[in-house]
């Protein structure tokens, strides 16, 4: 794995009661993900894994509604949706097998290795995006106004207080998804 420098180490992961909205990238398995938590919306990206230790490491940062839209609707790239993350701070997760968190690790984005992000082309394709319904359902209802006791969050999606992602995408998927390939 690429060895990571000036990050401090979580001993939790800080958003308990983050959810999946959909998947933003879907190949074999999902590589990016829209979240949701009471502390905003997030994007996880698959980034690496190890076949030493068979550990995968995600990046999720947090995202602004407007920039997400835009995503959606090819305004801007995939990197320009990182470089528009609301905060200057990334988690990086390296998460097991079995969906144990090993490492949880805070990042400023001028620390994230190069080979984490996308080409600067890298653009959102529908047609990789299984949960498209459920994100544009999503938006729809986060831009109608609603009564503030009301959630936004859709009836259909769950919760289960933990990224769990059990499968791990190989080097070739993580290249094409990026646009090395």
């Amino acid at each position: 794995m690429e060895q990571i420098t000036n990050f401090k180490k979580l001993e939790k992961f800080p958003f308990e009661d983050i959810i999946e909205i959909g998947s933003l990238f879907f190949y074999e398995e999902s590589l990016c993900s829209l979240l949701i938590s009471s502390h905003g919306l997030f994007i996880i990206r698959w980034v690496e894994l190890d076949e030493n230790t068979n550990l995968s490491r995600w990046m999720l940062f947090k995202v602004d509604f407007d920039s997400c839209v835009q995503y959606i609707d090819n305004k801007i790239t995939s990197l320009e949706l990182i470089k528009s993350a609301v905060d200057s701070k990334f988690i990086l997760l390296d998460i097991d097998e079995n969906s144990n968190y090993e490492n949880i690790l805070e990042i400023d984005e001028s620390n994230i290795p190069k080979s984490y992000l996308p080409a600067a082309s890298a653009m959102f394709v529908s047609s990789y995006c299984p949960d498209i319904e459920n994100i544009n359902q999503f938006i729809k209802l986060s831009t109608q106004p609603y009564p503030k006791t009301e959630k936004v969050i859709p009836k259909n999606f769950s919760s289960t207080g933990k990224i769990s992602y059990t499968h791990y995408p190989s080097t070739t998927h993580y290249k094409q998804y990026v646009g090395q390939n």
